[in-house]
């Protein structure tokens, strides 16, 4: 059984389609949304999002955004910063933002800096991991 999902980002609508399932992390852990899922809202963390279309699972880089679900429409609505599939992500990009988060890490003098860094390493590994999971 499917449910409706629409992605949204600043830039456009990334997608409109029925899916069987999706997971993704929130601020309160790892989630997995099926067909007629009770109403919910949830922030969205950088993670790896994972749609189940066909019986196949495709993996997408998310930025941090907000997940509704409408149970009586059985449908969900994501609103990312970013979103990138597998086939968008440039791998040595990706490889060379991780060693740059990295040593901004170690450079960092004030908290705020500490936590841009880290938030850019995130993105970068998240990028890296499913760059590697769609092989």
């Amino acid at each position: 059984m499917n449910f409706k999902l629409v992605i949204l980002t600043p830039y456009k609508k990334y997608f409109d389609s029925s899916v069987e399932s999706l997971s993704l992390n929130t601020n309160n852990g790892e989630i997995t949304i099926y067909a007629n899922h009770e109403n919910l809202i949830s922030n969205v963390e950088i993670s790896d999002l994972k749609l189940k279309i066909n019986g196949r699972i495709h993996h997408y880089a998310i930025s941090e955004g907000v997940i509704e679900v409408k149970h009586d429409e059985n449908k969900a609505i994501l609103l990312l910063s970013s979103i990138e599939s597998s086939d968008e992500i440039d791998i040595e990009r990706a490889i060379q933002s991780e060693k740059d988060a990295r040593k901004l890490i170690l450079s960092a003098q004030t908290v705020k800096e500490l936590s841009n860094a880290e938030m850019k390493l995130k993105k970068a590994l998240t990028r890296i991991s499913v760059k590697k999971e769609e092989k």
